[in-house]
């Protein structure tokens, strides 16, 4: 009869489990760590433009 996938997994030795194991948290850690740096904002944004006064000369609708 057919094991379960757990059972044979535990039935391994453990020099051929813990490699294994070891390997599969590294790569977790990986990708974790790398979905996390993805999609940072921008290190240096532009000032914002709505500070001070309108410009009337381009955009009277803004001085009236």
């Amino acid at each position: 009869m057919n094991a379960f996938p757990l059972e044979r997994w535990a039935a391994r030795s453990p020099r051929v489990r813990w490699p294994l194991v070891l390997f599969v948290l590294l790569v977790l850690f990986g990708l974790a760590g790398g979905l996390t740096a993805c999609g940072g904002g921008d290190p240096d944004p532009e000032p914002d433009q709505s500070i001070g006064p309108p410009d009337c000369r381009n955009h009277p609708e803004l001085c009236q």
